[in-house]
């Protein structure tokens, strides 16, 4: 009998996006929820089972790098909304009243949206973590899929909530985040960058995920205060001066360019700014 726990892609056009492996016709070995090995003509002796990927594509799921899973309970409501409607539908309005397993849902709907477009990993910019118990939920439902994600977690816009943070994240670590080799990983989710949110994170040893653009108060001063660096991930950058990217380029902070939203809202035009700089 083939043994469930190991299977074998065999025959596909194998892309490893690995440059010392390189793209070839071959074949992928599962060992539960691990690769365990790849290459040509692999050799796995009695139990796997075989899938037959000839003509087929073999390839790591797609990444989306900037979603706010909670969001997803509340998907559709607003299709067509511009950046002022859109603030008044979630962080004015709905996201006030979610539970937690309001939230919960939202993560389930999101992976499974993403799941179903061939989306295995999220940064999750969880900008509604109302309560301790809204975090909770929201990790317990990430971990529920299988999902590999980063959980940002960050206040909520509009409300009384969210004072629980950033100190929370300390709690967060300590219960849910406790090995580094596992499917989630915890950030601090930053929607208005200060140089005080930054220091938190650099003594606690937090990366962080930030919304950036013209929009933030003193950006020049906050690029200059040391804090940025490799496990920084800025959102957008919209609008930004030739000199501030120079800044998060020296820094090796990552950038999420994000055309579904800066093309909606017109937070960054309908071109995205690599392209537009190339």
């Amino acid at each position: 009998m083939p043994d469930r726990g190991r299977t074998l892609l065999r025959g596909g056009y194998v892309l490893t996006m690995d440059p010392e492996l390189g793209d070839f016709v071959g074949d992928v070995l599962l060992a539960g929820d691990r690769i365990e090995a790849v290459g040509p003509e692999l050799e796995t002796g009695d139990g796997a089972a075989v899938v037959d990927a000839t003509g087929r594509i073999v390839l790591p799921g797609f990444v989306d790098s900037h979603v706010h899973a909670w969001e997803g309970a509340i998907r559709g409501i607003a299709p067509n909304a511009d950046f002022v409607e859109y603030m008044a539908y979630t962080h004015g309005g709905a996201a006030k009243y979610m539970t937690p397993d309001d939230v919960a849902t939202g993560q389930r709907v999101t992976v499974a949206q993403a799941l179903n477009c061939g989306v295995t990993t999220i940064v999750d910019n969880s900008h509604n973590s109302r309560t301790p118990e809204h975090s909770d939920a929201a990790v317990d439902a990430l971990r529920a899929t299988g999902i590999r994600a980063v959980h940002a977690v960050g206040s909520p816009i509009a409300g009384s909530a969210g004072t629980h943070l950033p100190g929370d994240l300390l709690r967060l670590r300590d219960e849910y985040f406790g090995s580094s080799d596992q499917l989630l990983t915890l950030r601090m989710f930053d929607m208005a960058p200060s140089p005080e949110s930054w220091r938190f994170a650099a003594e606690h040893g937090f990366d962080v995920v930030a919304e950036m653009g013209t929009w933030i108060p003193d950006l020049d001063g906050l690029l200059a205060t040391g804090l940025m660096g490799e496990g920084h991930t800025y959102n957008h950058c919209s609008g930004l001066s030739d000199e501030q990217w120079r800044r998060i380029a020296a820094s090796g902070a990552a950038v999420n360019m994000v055309p579904r939203s800066d093309s909606q809202f017109g937070l960054g035009g309908f071109v995205p700014i690599l392209q537009a700089n190339r």
